[in-house]
């Protein structure tokens, strides 16, 4: 069987993102690699123990130059190096190194939205891809670029509320509180589930171990629902 196509385009958007912002702050703080590793210098480096070395320098700049071919980095940013770099960088948090400041996020968001919607077109997921090109065909006189920016520009205040919570592994949950409601004693929700995204703390922030998969349910649970109001909404004026 065929693997499902995974919002690559989407995913790559975010781990460029990452790297470019790990590396901006290096260059803005003024610092090398060997002090960002917790080093004075090279020669501190070179001679410390095996053990004292949290990050690995080989390691750190692959990760600046979004270089994911090493099985380490195959998810860009390794969970052990995210508190770390938090740390030696100067990040506010967590949250802040893998996704941006709420002002860099608000910058990018309507970027990740184009490669998120240009993921949907082509994805295995029918209910996505169904979806999506059903939205388009209500504005047939314009490229594609331009349609799904102007998709944007309508569902911009909505899809920004909820890629914020994305970012912050909070959807899942909001999810299923959506069905269950406010019984606390239908306790549907695992916590565990946060186990299989790697380095994700719900309410925190999200991993990137399975953001493919993330960003795939994040589109199908979350996403789908705006569009297709926006699909009647154009219906219902035709």
């Amino acid at each position: 069987m065929e693997q499902k196509y995974k919002f690559d385009k989407t995913a790559n958007f975010i781990f460029e993102q990452t790297a470019n912002r790990i590396k901006s702050r290096k260059d803005e703080l003024n610092i090398t690699l060997y002090q960002i590793a917790g080093f004075e210098n090279q020669k501190a480096y070179n001679d410390a123990d095996n053990f004292e070395k949290e990050i690995d320098i080989n390691i750190l700049s692959k990760i600046m130059n979004n270089n994911r071919s090493d099985k380490k980095t195959n998810y860009l940013l390794p969970s052990k190096y995210q508190a770390p770099l938090t740390k030696n960088l100067n990040f506010k948090d967590i949250h802040e190194l893998l996704w941006g400041s709420d002002t860099e996020i608000q910058s990018y968001v309507d970027k990740f939205f184009v490669k998120l919607y240009e993921d949907g077109l082509v994805s295995d997921n029918l209910k996505i891809k169904n979806t999506f090109r059903d939205l388009l065909e209500c504005y047939p006189d314009s490229s594609l670029n331009r349609k799904i920016n102007h998709i944007y520009d309508i569902i911009k205040e909505n899809f920004f509320e909820e890629f914020d919570g994305f970012t912050k592994a909070k959807n899942y949950k909001k999810f299923l509180d959506e069905i269950v409601g406010t019984d606390k004693s239908l306790n549907l929700f695992d916590t565990k589930e946060s186990k299989n995204l790697d380095g994700t703390i719900l309410n925190e922030y999200l991993g990137f171990k399975k953001l493919n998969d993330a960003i795939e349910e994040f589109t199908e649970n979350r996403i789908v629902p705006i569009i297709l109001n926006e699909l009647i909404n154009q219906l219902a004026q035709q």
